[in-house]
């Protein structure tokens, strides 16, 4: 029915992970580099091996973990649901509340665009609040999310 969607069994539709291909390759060339600097490590004895490794493997379990976020969209209760990761702790926004779409270009040092970002934006208790919904994706699927959040808000 959706491209960028999935019908959960509790009524919801959860959006379609963004990039789990370079997730999965980065996230475990880097668990592996940090597996192979530990070897070393005990091999050698050198300090510094043990401090690359060390953040090697914090940053794979980050990008793991960035994996893991959700974004949920119950049109019968007219609510969104937002996890940053591993599911906990869930923030909900009622659809009254959805303040726009923001679609930015990320640049780099040099003023290169390196990709882009695809948020929406909550007004809350007079706070505004972004939710990032992908990030380095294309336009053209930044178009598609954005056309699909509205058909099923619509279709409540």
């Amino acid at each position: 029915m959706y491209e960028n969607f999935t019908q959960t069994t509790d009524g919801g539709y959860s959006l379609k992970k963004q990039g789990v291909v370079s997730t999965v390759i980065i996230g475990g060339a880097l668990a592996v580099s940090a597996l192979f600097c530990m070897k070393n490590y005990l091999d050698s004895q050198k300090n510094n091996l043990l401090f690359f490794a060390g953040i090697m493997l914090l940053f794979s379990l980050i990008i793991f973990w960035r994996g893991t976020k959700q974004f949920i969209i119950y049109p019968k209760q007219k609510t969104f649901k937002y996890s940053k990761g591993l599911g906990a702790e869930f923030q909900e926004f009622r659809f009254d509340e959805l303040d726009g779409v923001t679609k930015e270009n990320i640049k780099n040092l040099y003023g290169l665009t390196t990709g882009n970002s695809f948020k929406l934006g909550f007004e809350q208790s007079g706070k505004y609040k972004e939710v990032l919904l992908g990030q380095n994706i294309s336009a053209k699927k930044m178009r598609s999310i954005s056309e699909e959040i509205n058909q099923i808000m619509a279709n409540n």
